[in-house]
């Protein structure tokens, strides 16, 4: 078995840091398409609402470059004469995105030096990242209650006003 190639296709930040991240982990990462790309990656999701490849890539100019065992993986990919990953599809992917779009929003909320059961917010999320949220929410919450001196009623008062 030869040793995994990848190429991106598209431009946005998420596919040059997978990149990165691959070169760093030792795996080999081609510029463009051709017949030694084992692996190629799309965004997630992966297509534009009119159809068209996010990045502006042509999809069927690409597949027509590679080998016809080429792994596709993406999100929401249509039929592929291909072997295909849709990471939409898949819970394990769902669940650890979820998670870190929700350490991601506590972790803004800090930077804006906000408290969070006095913050007012609407938590708008795709796949389970308000519910993840809102575990994270908790699992805080009960250590920030746990504090000698953290008064409870207020925590209490503010979670149900979040609540309305």
């Amino acid at each position: 078995m030869k040793n995994p190639v990848f190429c991106t296709a598209g431009s946005s930040s998420a596919l040059r840091h997978a990149a990165n991240q691959l070169v760093h982990w030792g795996y080999e990462v081609a510029h463009f398409p051709s017949r030694e790309v084992t692996h190629l990656l799309l965004p997630v999701p992966s297509f534009e609402a009119d159809g068209k490849l996010k990045g502006g890539a042509q999809l069927e100019a690409v597949l027509a470059q590679l080998p016809a065992d080429t792994v596709v993986l993406g999100g929401n990919l249509p039929a592929l004469p291909f072997p295909c990953i849709d990471f939409l599809k898949d819970e394990y992917y769902l669940q650890e995105n979820a998670a870190i779009t929700a350490r991601c929003t506590l972790s803004l909320i800090q930077q804006k030096q906000k408290t969070i059961p006095g913050a007012k917010a609407l938590v708008i999320g795709w796949d389970g990242s308000a519910s993840s949220l809102r575990h994270c929410y908790n699992r805080r919450e009960r250590k920030l209650r746990s504090l000698p001196g953290m008064n409870r009623i207020g925590w209490k008062q503010s979670h149900r006003d979040m609540k309305q």
